[in-house]
């Protein structure tokens, strides 16, 4: 593959199982590894409407391996990168694919998860092109925590920004927003999105999916109506 100047990364667990346990009930384990697998085809999906001049990497943790690892990767399928996560919590790993991205030549990316599977593309679009003109940009979840966080990273100190972050807790945007000022980053903030991570989150992407029509959403589509949600 070439290089490119921007990357898109979603970093993510790998679906072999112990994935989205807040979940666990009211899904089974094996209900909500289905559900992660939908999660991460369908934000492999989103990231696949992007231009093609723009890169796309898949971060694993657990490392990937061996023959599920392989049948994952034809399902996800081409174009996209795959590494395993390195470092001892998510602000080191961040910190390590950062760099890695920067050794290449990208000098724009966007960092997202699979909790935001329905995130419209816009916003993908419009992080990309204000990081022409501001060092960050942040997109707030509304649990508190950071749905996608872009970067310059040869004009952010991911050291400063991502270390002593209480990630899991209502206070990584806060945080995140305070460490990139402190450090006189310019800094974008997107609308907030909504995350999927509590039985409650499963009844209100229910709901959405049933209103839209993007074929990104055709494997969410396809778990939920496989798997009854009960009203929380």
């Amino acid at each position: 593959m070439q290089k490119r100047e921007a990357a898109l990364v979603l970093f993510a667990r790998h679906p072999a199982g112990g994935v989205k346990t807040r979940l666990v009930p009211p899904l089974t384990p094996e209900e909500a590894r289905r559900f992660h697998l939908a999660c991460l085809e369908s934000t492999i999906r989103l990231a696949a409407a992007l231009p093609g001049s723009i890169g796309r990497w898949l971060y694993l943790t657990p490392p990937p391996r061996g023959r599920r690892h392989r049948r994952l990767l034809l399902r996800l399928g081409r174009g996209v990168r795959v590494r395993h996560q390195r470092g001892r919590d998510l602000g080191a790993r961040l910190q390590v694919a950062l760099r890695e991205l920067r050794a290449q030549g990208c000098r724009r990316v966007v960092l997202i998860g699979s909790d935001s599977p329905t995130l419209p593309p816009a916003y993908l679009r419009r992080a990309f092109a204000a990081l022409h003109r501001v060092d960050a940009v942040l997109g707030p979840a509304r649990d508190g925590g950071c749905y996608l966080i872009g970067l310059q990273p040869h004009r952010v100190d991911a050291s400063h920004v991502f270390s002593g972050i209480a990630w899991g807790t209502r206070r990584v945007f806060r945080q995140t927003r305070a460490r990139l000022r402190k450090g006189g980053n310019s800094l974008l903030v997107l609308p907030p999105w909504d995350d999927v991570d509590v039985p409650a989150d499963l009844v209100r992407l229910r709901r959405e999916l049933q209103r839209s029509r993007r074929t990104q959403l055709e494997p969410l589509r396809a778990w939920a109506s496989a798997v009854p949600t009960p009203e929380a």
